[in-house]
C-alpha cells in the first residue's frame, strides 16, 4: 500500500520537564578513537550523521523537554525571558514580545537545505526580536556593538557590531557570555554530523571545504569561546532530550576534548576517548594574539586595565612580561593554581614619547605561550574615548581625567554645530564618564571635553534606529494538499512590515504561487508598501510532497521563516491512507502528541516500542499499557469519503483485553463507538465498514479493559474529497485594510456575524455585516476577525 504523508502542525503536551538522567551509551564513540584532526572528524560524522529527523514545526514539541528552565518555561538564549510553551512567534515588536526558532547556523548558508533546516542541536528557542537583529550575520565578537533595547523588563542579550576579532572586520553578532560554549559546540556539532556536506556551504566563516570547515577566524573564535564557556548543565540535558528525539547524541558536549584534537592544540595528536587523561598545560585566556586597546591618554599620564588569564594543566608559575616602551605589567609572576582557577594581570599604560603605541604582552609557562597585542593612543589635549551603551536616544560619553580629583571639566554636546539644550555642562572631571539622554534616533552628535587650559579630541557617535522588520502571519499553518493539475485552494497571509517604506518582494518555489488578487498567480509578486497581505497555493501536475520557504525580501532585510508544505495525490487509490508509527519516537506512556508518516496522533497511556510483539510490519507499533482508559486518537486526519478502516491488533500479555473503536466524522468534536475488539494472542485484522460520506475524519482506539494490546498499521481505504469546496467556503467573508479602516467583505448572500479582537485578547468590535463591504473604525495596529470558527489577521495603518 502507498503511505500518504499528511503533515500537520502539532503540540507536543510534557506533563512535567525533566532533568537528563541518560549518559552516552557504553562503547559509542569506539570507531573515533585513535584518530585525529580530518580522520577524526571524518569519523564522527560516519557515528552521528544517521539519525531521525525532526519535522520544523517538532521543534516547539521538542523545546518542551529540551529547552526548559526548573519551572518548566521555554530557556531563551537571546533574552531574560522564560516563556510559557504558547509565546510562539508571531508577529513581534519588541524585545520580549515571543519566540521562535533560531537556526544558530542560519539557514541560508545552506539553502535551506534539509535535514539541517530542522536540526535540533542547533536551533534554539530565542527572542524574536533579537533573532531578527542577529539576521543571517555570523557570530562574532564586537566590542561597541548594539544591544537592543529593554522592554517591560525583559533585557535583550548580545549584541551586532563591526568584528573585532582578528581577522574578520564585517558585521557580527556577539551572543551573551553564558552562552558562547553552547554555540560553538552547537557549530562543531553540525561540521561533524553534516561533514559530507559542509563544503558546498556558503558564508565568511565558512571554509568552502570539509576540513577544517570553517575559516582560520571562525575556528580561533569557537575554540576561544568552548574553552572560556565550558559545558553547562542545561547542554548536559538538553543532549539528552534531544538525544531521544534524533537518536544520535552531539559528542563535543558528551567529550568536549574532541574539539582540541579535530582543531585545536591537539589536533595531530590521536583521541583515545578518555575525557580524564592529563591534560597538557594550555590557555585559555587570552586567546593567542588578541587585542587589547588601554584607549587614549596624555604624555605621562597613566592608564591601566586588567587582562585576564586562565589555562589548565599548569603545574608550574607563569610568567607575564612585556615588550615595548611605555607599557608595564603587574604581577610579572603567576602561581600555576591561580592560572588554572583564573585570574588577571595589570597592564599599564604611560607613554613618554608619541611614539610609544603598541607593545606585546607574553605570558609562558610549562611550555605554552600566549600573546597579546597591546595598543595605546597619545594625544596632546584631553583624551575623550569613544562611547558606550548607545541606544535609541542616549549614548555614554567617556573621557580621561589627566587633573586631579578636583579637577572640573565642561563637557560639550552639540548636532549640527549647536549646543544641545543643557550642554555646555560641568561635571567632575574624575567622573570619566556622563549618559547624555534625550536625543533623537538614528542622528548624529559631536562630544567633547575642555579643562586645565586643554581641549579634548571631537568623538562622532550616532544613536541607534530600530533595525527593519518584516512579519509575516498566515491564516492557518501553509499545509496544502491537491490533486495533480489542480490547484489547491488559497492561504492568505498578512504582513506587517517595520520601518519599510519600499516594496517587498515575495517569491516561491515551484510548485507554489503567490497573488496579490487570487486572480493572478505567479512564483513571485511586489507588495506596495501599503499592501498588508498576499495569498499563497499549490498548483502541481504531478504527485508528491514539496517544499518552500516563502521570501519576503525589501531593502537589504530577508525574511524567510515561513515555510510551505504540499502533498500531491490523485486521491483515487484504495488504502490510500496508511499508518505504520515508524515514525514515532518512543517516550514511553506518556501523554504525548505526534507528527507520524499519514496524521497527527496523541497517544496517553500508548506509545511507541520496538518489538516483535508490538510491530506487525516494520520494527514498531503501538503498545497500550494496563489502564483502562489508555487511548491513541487521530487529532489531525484526512478529510474525503471512506468506505473502510482496517487495523491489526494482538495480546502482548497473556491475559484478555478489549479495545473500543471511535469514529469522529466532524473533526473529532463527536465521537461514535463503531466496534468493540477482543484481541487475541496472534495479529489478527479488523475491518469496520464506513459510511463513505465526505467528511474530516478521526479514528480514536481506547483500550477499555484489561492487560496490555499491540496495535499496528492502520488503514483508510477511499478517496480524499473535493478541496474545491473548503476554498469556497472561504471566499464567503474576507478582511483587510481598506484606507485606513477594517474593511469586512461578504461575498455570500446572507450577513455574517463578526468578532474583532486585539492581540491582547480584548474583543474591540462586535456586529453584524451584511453582504458587501463593511468599514470599521479602529486604531492602528493589528487585529484577528472572527467569523464562526475562521478568522483573519489584518494589520491597520
Amino acid at each position: 500500500m502507498k503511505t500518504f504523508k499528511l503533515f500537520i502542525l502539532t503540540a507536543l503536551a510534557v506533563t512535567s520537564a525533566g532533568s537528563a538522567t541518560g549518559a552516552e551509551p557504553s562503547g559509542y564513540y569506539d570507531s573515533c578513537k585513535g584518530k585525529s584532526g580530518a580522520a577524526l572528524l571524518t569519523a564522527l560524522c560516519n557515528k552521528i550523521s544517521s539519525h531521525t529527523t525532526v519535522s520544523y514545526n517538532g521543534l516547539w514539541d521538542l523545546y518542551r523537554s529540551s529547552d526548559v528552565d526548573d519551572n518548566g518555561k521555554i530557556w531563551d538564549m537571546y533574552s531574560t525571558k522564560r516563556w510559557n510553551a504558547g509565546e510562539k512567534c508571531g508577529s513581534y515588536s519588541k524585545v520580549g514580545d515571543c519566540y521562535n526558532r533560531e537556526h544558530s547556523l542560519p539557514k541560508s548558508w545552506f539553502d535551506d537545505a534539509s535535514p539541517m533546516y530542522s536540526e535540533a542541536y542547533h536551533i534554539y528557542p530565542t527572542d524574536g526580536k533579537v533573532n531578527g537583529q542577529r539576521s543571517n550575520y555570523p557570530f562574532g565578537e564586537c566590542e561597541n556593538g548594539t544591544t537592543l533595547s529593554s522592554s517591560n523588563g525583559v533585557k535583550a542579550l548580545g549584541r551586532l557590531g563591526k568584528s573585532t576579532f582578528p581577522g574578520y572586520s564585517g558585521t557580527v553578532f556577539e551572543p551573551d557570555d553564558q552562552y558562547k560554549g553552547d554555540f560553538a559546540r552547537s557549530y562543531f556539532y553540525m561540521a561533524a554530523c553534516y561533514n559530507d556536506r559542509i563544503s558546498s556551504w556558503h558564508s565568511d566563516a565558512m571554509a568552502g571545504n570539509k576540513y577544517p570547515a570553517f575559516k582560520e577566524w571562525t575556528v580561533n573564535l569557537l575554540l576561544k569561546w568552548h574553552r572560556e564557556d565550558p559545558v553547562s548543565k542545561k547542554e548536559l540535558d538538553r543532549n539528552e532530550a534531544v538525544a531521544k528525539r534524533q537518536n544520535n547524541r552531539n559528542p563535543f558536549i558528551d567529550h568536549p576534548e574532541l574539539a582540541e584534537h579535530i582543531w585545536g592544540n591537539k589536533k595531530t595528536t590521536p583521541w583515545n576517548g578518555d575525557s580524564s587523561a592529563p591534560e597538557t598545560a594550555s590557555f585559555v585566556r587570552p586567546s593567542n594574539g588578541q587585542t587589547v586597546n588601554l584607549g587614549r591618554t596624555t604624555l605621562n599620564n597613566a592608564v591601566s586595565t586588567a587582562v585576564s588569564v586562565s589555562g589548565k594543566g599548569f603545574t608550574s608559575n607563569v610568567s607575564a612580561t612585556v615588550s615595548g616602551a611605555g607599557f608595564s605589567v603587574s604581577p610579572a609572576s603567576l602561581s600555576a593554581s591561580a592560572v588554572n582557577a583564573g585570574t588577571s594581570v595589570t597592564v599599564t599604560y604611560r607613554p613618554t614619547a608619541a611614539s610609544q603605541t603598541s607593545a606585546t604582552l607574553t605570558f609562558s609557562g610549562d611550555g605554552a605561550t600566549a600573546t597579546v597585542k597591546l595598543t595605546g593612543d597619545v594625544v596632546s589635549g584631553i583624551p575623550a574615548n569613544q562611547p558606550t551603551n548607545i541606544d535609541r536616544d542616549a549614548f555614554t560619553a567617556n573621557w580621561v581625567n589627566v587633573g586631579s580629583a578636583s579637577t572640573v571639566y565642561t563637557l560639550y554636546v552639540t548636532q549640527n554645530g549647536s549646543n544641545l539644550a543643557g550642554y555646555p555642562r560641568q561635571m567632575a572631571a574624575g567622573a570619566t564618564s556622563y549618559r547624555v539622554t534625550g536625543l533623537e534616533e538614528g542622528s548624529t552628535y559631536v562630544y567633547w571635553v575642555t579643562g586645565l587650559g586643554l581641549e579634548s579630541n571631537h568623538v562622532t557617535v550616532t544613536t541607534h534606529s530600530d533595525l527593519p522588520e518584516i512579519n509575516a502571519l498566515p491564516d492557518e499553518d501553509l499545509v496544502f494538499t491537491a490533486r495533480p493539475g489542480e490547484p489547491s485552494r488559497d492561504i492568505s497571509v498578512t504582513v506587517d512590515a517595520y520601518m519599510i517604506d519600499h516594496e517587498i518582494e515575495v517569491s516561491v518555489d515551484a510548485p507554489f504561487e503567490v497573488s496579490t488578487d487570487r486572480s493572478r498567480w505567479f512564483r513571485a509578486v511586489i507588495l506596495d508598501p501599503d499592501d498588508d497581505h498576499f495569498f499563497i497555493r499549490v498548483n502541481s501536475a504531478d504527485k508528491g510532497v514539496f517544499y518552500s520557504a516563502v521570501t519576503m525580501s525589501a531593502d537589504g532585510y530577508v525574511f524567510d521563516d515561513l515555510r510551505a508544505m504540499a502533498t500531491i495525490s490523485d486521491g483515487t487509490a484504495a488504502g490510500e491512507f496508511f499508518e505504520s508509527f515508524e515514525a514515532m519516537q518512543s517516550a514511553g506512556y506518556s501523554e504525548q502528541t505526534l507528527e507520524l508518516d499519514a496524521a497527527s496522533w496523541r497517544f496517553d497511556g500508548a506509545g511507541a516500542f520496538a518489538d516483535d510483539r508490538v510491530a506487525h510490519t516494520g520494527s514498531q507499533g503501538v503498545r497500550f499499557n494496563r489502564d483502562a482508559g489508555s487511548y491513541a486518537e487521530m487529532s489531525t486526519g484526512p478529510r474525503g469519503s471512506f468506505s473502510k478502516l482496517t487495523f491489526m491488533t494482538r495480546l502482548f500479555d497473556s491475559e484478555a483485553a478489549e479495545i473500543a473503536v471511535e469514529i469522529s466524522t466532524d473533526g473529532g468534536k463527536n465521537w461514535k463507538r463503531v466496534t468493540a475488539v477482543s484481541p487475541t494472542s496472534d495479529w489478527r485484522e479488523t475491518a469496520v465498514d464506513l459510511a463513505g460520506d465526505e467528511a474530516d475524519l478521526r479514528v480514536r482506539f481506547v483500550k477499555t479493559s484489561g492487560a496490555r494490546v499491540a496495535l499496528d498499521d492502520v488503514s483508510l481505504t477511499g478517496s480524499f474529497g473535493a478541496l474545491g469546496d473548503v476554498t469556497a467556503e472561504r471566499r464567503t467573508w474576507d478582511a483587510y485594510n481598506l484606507d485606513g479602516d477594517l474593511a469586512v467583505d461578504v461575498a455570500a448572500a446572507e450577513a455574517i456575524d463578526v468578532n474583532v479582537y486585539s492581540l491582547d485578547g480584548i474583543r474591540r468590535a462586535s456586529l453584524t455585516a451584511a453582504p458587501g463591504i463593511t468599514r470599521i473604525v479602529l486604531p492602528a495596529g493589528l487585529y484577528i476577525v472572527v467569523v464562526g470558527d475562521d478568522s483573519r489577521r489584518v494589520v491597520i495603518r
